[in-house]
């Protein structure tokens, strides 16, 4: 299993190329997203389109990403709520200091920072922000376009792990509108959910925390037969991971609203998650109707509400196999 891959960092930037001062504040920010990549020791390239309309803009971005045959096969996204954003660039500690850096990058020689300082304003209001409409939509075209989507929740209290602590890695690889794991070997959303949960388990000091699978049933006796299932699809794809049982309640199979089933499951999620430092749960498919795309927003809110930080994923293609 491999933990590389090519990366591409992409933003839009909502304007005009003929604005005044737009090809230098173009530049500035193109310079201080290399020093961050640069600080952080991450391999990445960097785009950035320019489009009145943000949805267009971004639909050129995941269109031209890549490198000749190499694309990326996987659009991950911050999630769109009304929470304050955090600029962890602030603390002057949130980056370790870089002496090497690229001749391009320093503003002098003893320049160990580069452009970091340089990006623009956090948002502090809704003036130049995607609508919801437009996030949902960019989600339908990055699934039509045929990538994988993972929008990223909370991770502004993300936590990195303890040496010592008993801390868990969380996946719950069922379709929020389901309470079983039934034939979840059939699902490439839920396989997905699997391979991303292992390569972060195989990272550094993430290697240290426990990684969990939660199996949902509505019965104690069907959970034990999910436990089972769940059990011999793990060790077939070889990875090592702890079982649990979560017996989800008996409303969830009666007529109920989405909402609602959404906000049941956002319960038992919260029950469980006791030192989780990272959840992963499906995401799932996005309404045909534009008219629905808020309804789905408010969905997707209500499952990840107070949640550790959540990463929400679908998936197109097949990952695993086990006929090696």
């Amino acid at each position: 299993m491999k933990k590389g891959g090519l990366y591409v960092i992409g933003t839009n930037v909502s304007g005009d190329l003929s604005n005044p001062g737009m090809a230098e504040w173009l530049e500035n920010q193109q310079l201080a997203w290399l020093s961050l990549v640069e600080l952080l020791g991450v391999k990445a390239f960097i785009e950035t389109t320019v489009d009145k309309n943000i949805r267009n803009g971004l639909q050129n971005l995941i269109l031209t990403a890549g490198l000749g045959g190499m694309t990326p096969n996987t659009v991950v996204m911050g999630f769109y709520d009304q929470s304050e954003p955090k600029n962890f660039l602030e603390d002057p500690t949130a980056l370790p200091k870089k002496k090497n850096l690229f001749l391009k990058l320093r503003r002098h020689r003893d320049d160990d920072r580069g452009y970091v300082d340089r990006f623009k304003d956090m948002r502090v209001n809704d003036e130049g922000r995607i609508t919801p409409e437009d996030y949902i939509g960019v989600i339908t075209d990055a699934l039509s376009l045929r990538k994988n989507v993972c929008l990223m929740r909370n991770f502004q209290s993300l936590q990195r792990p303890v040496v010592g602590q008993q801390q868990f890695i969380d996946v719950w690889p069922i379709a929020p509108d389901t309470n079983y794991n039934s034939h979840i070997e059939d699902d490439t959303t839920s396989m997905f959910i699997l391979q991303l949960s292992c390569i972060l388990h195989m990272v550094g000091t993430w290697g240290t925390t426990s990684l969990r699978v939660m199996a949902t049933s509505p019965t104690e006796e069907l959970g034990a037969t999910e436990k089972v299932q769940l059990k011999g699809i793990l060790q077939i794809l070889r990875i090592e991971a702890d079982v649990h049982s979560v017996i989800m309640p008996d409303i969830l199979l009666k007529e109920t609203t989405t909402i609602d089933r959404y906000k049941i499951l956002n319960n038992a999620i919260r029950e469980n998650s006791h030192n989780t430092l990272v959840t992963f749960l499906y995401l799932p498919e996005p309404p045909a109707n534009p008219t629905q795309y808020t309804e789905y927003l408010e969905q997707l809110s209500a499952v990840t509400d107070d949640l550790p930080p959540t990463l929400l994923v679908r998936g197109l293609s097949r990952v695993t196999t086990h006929e090696l």
